[in-house]
């Protein structure tokens, strides 16, 4: 007789109700979507096309081009920590590296962010340069 095992045949599974009355007799009606957001949505980019050049930009100026985006609910937070996060403000990161001559000066932002994603794609890390690549994509938006 074995005793230390315990085994329990109750199972605690409950089916989902799947009976679901439809009505095949409602009217579907499509209201005019001529009004949709759209519009106002292809302001932001041409307005922040008209006031930063990403092609020529500094750090600063990509962060309040993010800010403005993430306002006009364009893109997320994550995509908003992508555009905006500076690595050269982590602790120890000497003035004289590499990471905190990157984030200083004036550089085509499109390009930095295609570099940083092809060299994410060769560790292997695809989020990341899926992450870049879109990056590079909304400052291409704005320079179109």
């Amino acid at each position: 007789m074995r005793v230390s095992g315990v085994n329990n045949l109750n199972s605690y599974y409950l089916k989902p109700n799947t009976t679901k009355i439809v009505d095949n007799n409602d009217n579907f009606e499509v209201k005019n979507i001529s009004h949709l957001e759209t519009d106002k949505n292809d302001d932001i980019w041409k307005r922040l096309g008209e006031k930063y050049d990403v092609t020529n930009a500094t750090f600063e100026e990509i962060c309040e081009i993010g800010k403005e985006l993430y306002k006009a609910k364009e893109i997320t937070l994550l995509e908003l920590g992508h555009l905006t996060l500076d690595l050269s403000r982590l602790p120890g990161v000497k003035e004289n590296s590499f990471i905190y001559q990157f984030y200083k000066g004036r550089k085509n932002w499109i390009e930095a962010f295609k570099d940083r994603a092809k060299n994410q794609l060769s560790f292997g890390n695809m989020s990341a340069y899926h992450d870049f690549m879109k990056c590079a994509q909304y400052l291409r938006r704005i320079e179109a």
